[in-house]
């Protein structure tokens, strides 16, 4: 729902992305968030759209990153990804 909006706000019904891939850590008091995030390249920057946070610390898996790519396909089509872009 949420990345249905932003791709609204923005005007992009008829673009076709880049994707974004990123984990990150957020140091939140004394809780650490490991949050692993989809987003679309805009301008040089990420718009992120879709994220999971990881009941783990260090690296997501590829089921994990499988997931979020797969949740932007089946709301805007395989077509509209031009590519997946990562560290």
């Amino acid at each position: 729902m949420f990345a249905r909006l932003v791709v609204s706000l923005f005007g992009w019904w008829a673009e076709s992305f880049y994707l974004t891939l990123d984990r990150t850590n957020w140091k939140c008091g004394q809780r650490n968030l490991n949050i692993l995030t989809l987003g679309v390249a805009y301008r040089g920057a990420a718009v992120p759209l879709y994220w999971r946070l990881l009941a783990k610390q260090g690296n997501s898996d590829q089921a994990e990153r499988i997931e979020l790519v797969q949740r932007f396909i089946r709301q805007f089509g395989r077509e509209r990804v031009l590519g997946l872009l990562a560290d």
